[in-house]
This record gives structure tokens, sequence and C-alpha cells, in this order.
């Protein structure tokens, strides 16, 4: 194998001095100094602790929110953009400013009094890495490999970001961080935020101020809110709305799915259980279905789901898990931190019920769940129903990077319980559905099965007629679906 170029520095002190202080050494690491590590600790909010503990408990099963942006020169616009060669340094600085404004790439873990905190340690090297691959026989497989080892291999560095430079006009720009101390919506504006400030430094403008909240102001937002008339509120919805709920909904056999348990290993892209397709199709169908309803894609998907779960499993009472951002502010939403929570989505497909009454229901669901979406279960089973999770992303923010074309892609590492149901929107205008499934409740055969009945009942219920009975939608030839 060739050389391959990395410019770093102090990566592996860096590495051994988080080791240190993740195994609980709060005194003098390194050139850190103990004031340094206990003055600002804050200790972690219960979805930070909940993911410390399980990464604990597991640290041969790594868990991280990962993103790879492909970055290639524009040439359609080269004129209007003033396209060239990406500025490497310039992004490598944008990343590390971004990182620290969010104060995700300056974070420790550490333990205070046998309680795990968080640090904001400004010692800490947080310089992005920059790869030159084009000496590799093959330079992209060489990069996806790179990036793969990153996610694959248990690491103290939580946070990491990266340039891997594939070809003379093409980058892939990588990062990734623990949930712990930073989760996947923040991760996406770590990144939009970089962007804004590597444009700003090519073509000479001023990025606008810094928004973001610190750890400690986060910290201070979620006690206030613990302590707050308005959890009281959200308690009370979802004790009202759960009221009777079955305890799970799943499309595997339900004496399979008792006994299996959780996923042993994380289930990514390319393994076994992950099968996914686009249908060009798609995004109108999606568009003219929400002028139609007047709803977004979140809660027509919900309802083809909920449809779907109550053909397989003959049960018209039915569960989802939605991720929502947990952000209900503006400082938040230009902020890091762990804070995205999944709420349980309860829905009733009624006998008799037409698309369009499903499709109310649903979004009327949707609506609760969201204002109501901070609120946090504890985290055993018994406290909550659970379901497949859901996640839509066809409205994400589009990155921009000056003279650059941007594509987007999700690598995060996360053990799936039972099934994991994801739409997303191509760079074509394309939308891709994927099902990533627990290995020990489904098998690949019956996997792709599901996936093709459900992309079929979905497409058929955004071309019926409002009017049409969710029991007369076909998802195969003479294959009716059944409501109980």
């Amino acid at each position: 194998m060739n050389t391959v170029s990395i410019f770093r520095r102090g990566r592996r002190a860096a590495r051994a001095d988080v080791a240190h202080v993740v195994e609980g050494q709060a005194t003098v690491v390194g050139e850190v100094r103990r004031e340094v590590l206990t003055a600002e600790a804050v200790p972690l909010s219960s979805v930070q602790a909940q993911l410390w503990r399980e990464q604990a408990g597991r640290p041969d099963l790594p868990m991280w929110v990962a993103h790879c942006v492909e970055l290639s020169r524009d040439e359609t616009n080269g004129d209007a953009l003033g396209a060239g060669e990406l500025d490497v340094a310039r992004l490598r600085e944008a990343s590390r400013l971004a990182a620290a404004e969010l104060g995700s790439g300056l974070l420790r873990l550490v333990t205070v009094d046998g309680t795990p905190h968080q640090v904001l340690d400004p010692t800490l090297d947080a310089d992005p890495d920059y790869l030159d691959l084009r000496g590799e026989p093959a330079p992209r497989a060489a990069a996806e490999a790179w990036m793969r080892a990153e996610l694959d291999t248990p690491d103290p560095q939580l946070a990491r970001i990266a340039v891997l430079r594939v070809d003379d006009t093409r980058y892939l720009w990588f990062s990734r961080f623990h949930p712990t101390i930073l989760d996947g919506f923040g991760a996406v504006t770590l990144l939009a935020r970089a962007a804004e400030l590597y444009d700003a430094a090519v073509t000479g403008t001023q990025a606008r101020p810094d928004r973001a909240l610190g750890p400690a102001a986060i910290a201070d937002l979620e006690r206030d809110y613990e302590a707050s008339a308005r959890r009281t509120a959200d308690a009370a919805y979802w004790s009202e709305r759960l009221a009777g709920a079955p305890a799970g909904t799943s499309l595997a056999d339900a004496a399979q799915a008792a006994e299996s348990g959780p996923a042993s290993d994380p289930v990514r892209t390319g393994d076994d259980r992950y099968v996914h397709a686009e249908r060009p199709g798609m995004a109108g169908l999606l568009v003219d279905a929400e002028r139609r309803y007047g709803t977004g894609a979140a809660a027509l998907a919900a309802s083809a789901l909920a449809a779907y779960l109550a053909r397989v499993t003959g049960r018209s009472d039915v569960v989802l898990d939605l991720p929502l951002p947990a952000r209900m502010s503006a400082g938040l939403r230009y902020s890091g931190g762990a804070l995205e929570n999944a709420v349980p989505l309860r829905l009733h497909v009624a006998a008799g019920a037409t698309v369009a009454e499903l499709i109310v229901d649903t979004h009327q669901a949707l609506v609760g769940a969201v204002q109501h979406q901070r609120f946090r279960f504890a985290p055993d089973r018994a406290s909550r129903p659970v379901g497949p999770v859901l996640r839509v992303a066809l409205a994400t923010r589009v990155l921009r990077l000056h003279g650059q074309q941007v594509e987007l892609r999700e690598m995060s590492t996360s053990a799936v319980e039972d099934l994991r149901v994801e739409l997303a929107e191509r760079p074509d205008g394309s939308v891709r559905v994927a099902f990533t499934a627990n290995p020990n409740r489904y098998d690949g055969a019956e996997l792709v099965r599901h996936h093709r009945q459900f992309t079929r009942l979905f497409a058929r219920m955004l071309e019926a007629d409002p009017s049409t009975e969710i029991g007369d939608l076909r998802i195969e030839p003479r294959v009716r679906l059944h409501v109980v």
C-alpha cells in the first residue's frame, strides 16, 4: 500500500489524555490540570447519562453520529460560483472553529464523585485530519475503508473531523462524534456552520455571529425544564395519550420478538439486514399528497407505516417511535448537545377508515408529539410502548460550499432493537426508502418482502382518492390490506 499523507497535531497524545479522563482519573492528565477538568464540569443530562452507561456497558460496541459530505468541483456554474479547487486549509480551519463554537470538539467526559460530567477543555487537540489518498490503487475504496474503520473501532476520542482527498477534484469531508456529546441534529448544525465560515473566508465576507449555546447553558435549560410546569403538562399529555396502549408493535413474529432481545451488534448500511430502494416518482407523489391533505411528509409516512403494521399484525392500535430534535428555542437550534428524543406515536387504524381520515388523525397525533417532544421517558422498556423507528429526512437543511457540489450522507452507527424505517431525499430528487432491522428478529428474505410491500402500499396511499378505504389498498396482486 502506498503512503497516505496524514496531517494532525498531537493525535496520539490526545487519545491518551481522553482515555485517562474517560476512566475517571480527573487528576493531572498530560498537560491538562485538575482545575481545568473540574472547574467547569457539568453533569450529564439524563439522556447523556443513559448513552454513557450504554457505552460503558459495551465498550466493544462503538456508537457514533457520523456524516460524510462528498465535495466535487462545480463545473456547471463555474463563472457564477468562482469554482476552483477546494481550499483544504480553510475547510479544516472552518471545521475546527465550528466545533469550538458548539463546544462539541472540545468536550471531555470525566467522573466527579462517581457521577459522569462533561467539561469544556480548550487545550484539547481538535485539529481536523487531512488524508491525501490519490496515491492509493483505489482511492475511493481506501477512503471508504478508512471511514468504516473509524466507525468500527472503539476510540476514546469523542470527536473527529477529517478531509479525505480521493482525486484531483473530489474530497470526502468526514465527521464523527459520540452521541453522548452531539446528536444528529447538532452534527448537521456543526457542518452547516463550518460551511458558512468557509464561505466567508474564501469570499472575503463576514459570517454571522456565533449563536450557539455552550454545554453549561444547555444543561441549565434542561434542568429548568425538569422543574417546570411545562414538564408536568407534558407528562400529563403522555399519560393520557398512552393509556391502554399496547406494550409494543413489531413486524416480527411476536414469540420470536419476545425471545430475541436487543441487537447484539450495530446494524449499518451494507449489512445483511439493510435494504433500500430509490423511488424516482415518490417525490412528486409526496408533494401532491402534501398539497391535497395540507400536511407534511412525516404524517404521510407515519400513516402508511401504521397501515402496514395493522395489516401484518392484525391490530388496529399500533405504536411507532418518532425521533425528534427536542430543540424548542432558536438558541438551541443553532447549538450542539445531545438533546434528540424519541417519543411514541400511537395511531389507530380503524376498520373502514379512509385514507384521508387516517392521514388527518396521524397529523393531529404528530402535532401533539411535536408539542410535547421534550418529555423523556425512563430508559426501561416498561415505561412506554415501543415500535418501529420512523425517520423522515425530506426537508433537511441544505449544505452549500462555495464552488463545490455537495452531497451529504449519514453514516451513524447504533444498535437497532427491532426495525428502523427511513425516508431520505437524494440529490437527484428521488426518495430513498430504507429498512434496517435487528438480525435476531428478521431474516434477509423477510426484510426484503416487508420493504417491497411497504413501499408499494405507501405509493398507493399517496395516489389513492382520499375517500378510498385503507382496507381496499393493494400491496401485491390479489392481496388486500386487511384492517382489524
